[in-house]
């Protein structure tokens, strides 16, 4: 059975389909109902007026033509008679020109009205000869209507009358009890309307020649609709208003009978809807429920099997032994997934190396100890940075960890020394669930460090292991010429004993500074001279700087006994000394020791090439050359520049191009007492 579908068809088309069908009818019904509602009142409105210009022509040019070329005395009797014949006329009267009254006939009602001077009124006497004006003058005949026409020898006629049946048979069209007629001056003011009707002024509203008006508030509250149309002869507008609640009655009542019926509609196709749909909607939802649970891995829901339609019945029953089934079936996968987790994660836990588990976006789903270390550590998002070349990345690290190339390197701080892991990354997709990612942090700090060892024994021996056999090979072949005393033949022997002394000692000092500089060396210090140590190492590299032709010397202060390691502080002087030698091709190179309070000031100076000024600061770099053409690993400044700060001294350059280089070191005589002040 379709049940959804149905479902889906008796609410659209039940409920929704005829209130909306409802709603816009009604909008629509509203707004022509009230638009015909106004036409209707413009329409009354316009034949009133048209009844007011008929009545004033008439009346006014039927007794003008009357009064032409006849006496005074004699247009007298004729307005007595018009008043008498016309009990609408309540006065009638003739002015000359400047407005003085000339004869008059009125009825009862005028009896006491003085002799009137319309002299001021410049209204009344500019009327263009033969024009006829409506006018309602309520300072004088209010509430009546005042007729005047302008006569060919300058007189003028003028007619006060009352229009009240004119209004009665206006209003006789459906117009209700709070309806009627309204008189306004050319600004909008109210001038003549009957007392039951509210006092109006429309001076704010700019009017057209006719029109309506559906929501005016008056001063008192009150909400009026009507229509309105120019005087069709004098100044100012007629007025049909009525009160809004009154007028629009009928229409709002329809309107409300419409939604009432429409609600009362919806609300029983509602109920009628609910009551024929409960059957099929209460087995649905129970269904719906039950699987969502089932879902949620809780396999212990039970729907409880009542009386629905057969198909329900049976689709109840087989969900619940579905269900049963599903539980069994977890509880024993369940016992071995345990199993296998709990091996899984005590392997994860024991393993030095870091592994994640994560979505592809970047959700952790598991980490052990080492892999949480690392991910804390500040240096692993400068990596992070470093590898993608991404800035300001989010707080989600494992997302951007994802995009590394397996087999990078990264580099952090671990227990106060550097420590190195190689990123290792792969991807997988596990049955009917979305594709994670395994990422393996391998530690490989050991064989960085054996790596880097066996680069620096090599370089260093290399580098260190020149200057004394270069020293050797000098005095060796100053040996094979035969005018040398034997004086001179003892003395370069002992220069050759010494260098192979020195030989030795490098070689096992080369391993010490591999040690210095993982901060594992512990100093052999012991109190020496300094200036015969200096002695020492001038003498054993002069024949090298023999063969360029350079003048080695060295100036002391006498008596510089010094704490410190002897073997490390002679490979500074040896290194800076056959380097100066090496860069200088003429000239001198001198090395001048002196005190100064607790330290000794060591200066090496060289006449030589000298070193670029954007390379100075990089010259104590290991592996830097400021020369690429001269042949070296780079090492030589780097380890004098450790061996000197092991000693807590320092080390400072100056050079200039082709003028030479000046290095400057400063030892403290007894370190221990200088790290205690």
């Amino acid at each position: 059975m379709k049940i959804f579908p149905k479902l889906f068809k008796m609410f659209l088309f039940v409920i929704i389909a005829p209130l909306l069908i409802t709603i816009v009818f009604l909008f629509q019904y509203q707004k022509h109902a009230k638009k015909e509602l106004l036409q209707n009142y413009l329409n009354t409105v316009e034949i009133f007026s048209f009844s007011l210009e008929n009545y004033a022509l008439n009346l006014s040019r039927d007794i003008n033509a009357l009064l032409i070329n006849q006496p005074l005395q004699e247009q007298k009797n004729i307005l007595k008679n018009q008043v008498l014949q016309d009990t609408n006329i309540l006065f009638v009267a003739i002015f000359s020109p400047k407005g003085q009254e000339l004869t008059r006939a009125k009825n009862i009602n005028f009896e006491n009205l003085p002799l009137l001077d319309l002299s001021n009124n410049d209204d009344l006497k500019n009327i263009p000869e033969g024009e006829i004006k409506i006018n309602y003058p309520e300072d004088i005949f209010s509430p009546y209507t005042t007729i005047t026409l302008k006569q060919k020898n300058g007189n003028i006629l003028l007619i006060v009358t009352d229009i009240t049946d004119l209004i009665k048979q206006t209003e006789l069209h459906k117009i209700g009890k709070s309806g009627g007629l309204y008189f306004l001056d050319k600004d909008g003011y109210h001038i003549l309307s009957k007392d039951t009707l509210p006092i109006i002024s429309l001076s704010e509203y700019s009017l057209d020649l006719k029109g309506t008006i559906s929501n005016f508030k008056t001063k008192t509250g009150l909400t009026l609709a009507g229509a309105y149309t120019k005087n069709p002869i004098g100044e100012g507008y007629l007025f049909l208003l009525q009160n809004q609640k009154e007028a629009f009655f009928t229409i709002n009542l329809i309107s409300w009978l419409i939604i009432f019926f429409g609600l009362a509609t919806t609300t029983l196709s509602y109920f009628a809807s609910m009551y024929f749909a409960e059957d099929f909607a209460e087995p649905i939802e129970k269904l719906i429920e039950a699987a969502n649970e089932i879902t949620k891995n809780n396999f212990s829901v039970y729907i409880d099997e009542k009386k629905y339609m057969e198909e329900f019945d049976t689709l109840i029953k087989t969900f619940n032994s579905m269900a049963m089934k599903l539980k069994e079936y977890q509880a024993v996968q369940l016992d071995k997934l345990i199993e296998e987790t709990n091996k899984v994660n005590l392997l994860a836990r024991l393993m030095r190396d870091g592994i994640i588990m994560c979505t592809l976006e970047g959700e952790e789903l598991f980490s052990n100890k080492t892999a949480k270390h690392i991910l804390t550590s500040e240096a692993f998002a400068e990596n992070i940075e470093k590898t993608t070349h991404l800035k300001n990345l989010e707080d989600n690290s494992l997302k951007y960890l994802l995009k590394v190339p397996s087999g990078t390197i990264f580099e952090y701080m671990r227990n106060g020394r550097n420590a190195y892991f190689e990123v290792v990354t792969e991807t997988f997709r596990l049955q009917s669930q979305e594709s994670i990612a395994i990422i393996l942090f391998r530690d490989i700090t050991s064989e960085h460090e054996i790596s880097e060892m066996k680069n620096d024994v090599f370089n260093a021996v290399a580098h260190d292991l020149r200057a004394p056999i270069l020293g050797i090979q000098g005095y060796i072949m100053l040996l094979e010429e035969q005018n040398l005393s034997r004086e001179e033949q003892n003395q370069m022997l002992k220069a050759i004993s010494n260098s192979s002394k020195m030989l030795v000692s490098l070689v096992e000092n080369i391993l010490d500074i591999s040690k210095l500089e993982r901060g594992l060396l512990v100093l052999n210090k012991i109190k020496f001279d300094l200036e015969k140590s200096a002695q020492d190492i001038v003498y054993a590299l002069t024949p090298l700087a023999k063969q360029k032709n350079l003048d080695l010397k060295i100036t002391s202060d006498k008596d510089l006994i010094i704490s410190a390691d002897k073997n490390l502080i002679e490979r500074v002087f040896t290194n800076l000394i056959s380097n100066a030698i090496k860069f200088t091709s003429k000239g001198n190179v001198s090395l001048d020791i002196k005190q100064e309070n607790q330290n000794y000031k060591i200066t090496i100076k060289d006449t030589g090439v000298g070193i670029p000024k954007e390379e100075l600061p990089k010259i104590f770099n290991k592996y830097h050359q400021a020369d690429r053409n001269v042949r070296g690993y780079g090492l030589g400044l780097t380890i004098v520049k450790q061996i000197i700060e092991a000693h807590q001294g320092r080390i400072e350059v100056a050079s200039e191009i082709n003028k030479g280089t000046e290095f400057y070191i400063t030892l403290p005589i007894n370190p221990e007492q200088e790290r205690l002040a």
